[in-house]
């Protein structure tokens, strides 16, 4: 849970200018526009950074599956070896 949190933290860094891109802020003429507008801005980036923690999380679990299929292949490919009989001492 730790590593996920981390690697959330490292896509919020990476993903951090594209989530300004998206979350633009708006001027406003009284100060309830900009709290508004400031809600709404908080709003964006909370989301994008649900988006990019979900993705993430999906990308470790399709690294964690790759890795578990790989292990299994590999294991086939060894338990599909004849077996070694020891040699005979003179």
């Amino acid at each position: 849970m730790v590593r996920i949190a981390g690697l959330a933290m490292i896509g919020l860094l990476a993903f951090a200018a594209p989530a300004q891109a998206y979350c633009p802020t708006l001027p406003a003429n009284t100060e309830q526009e900009a709290a508004e507008n400031d809600r709404q801005r908080m709003l964006c980036l909370s989301q994008q950074i649900d988006t990019t923690a979900r993705t993430l999380e999906q990308n470790a679990q399709i690294n964690s599956l790759t890795t578990t299929i790989q292990r299994n292949s590999i294991q086939r490919r060894f338990d599909m070896l004849p077996p070694v009989t020891p040699a005979r001492q003179f």
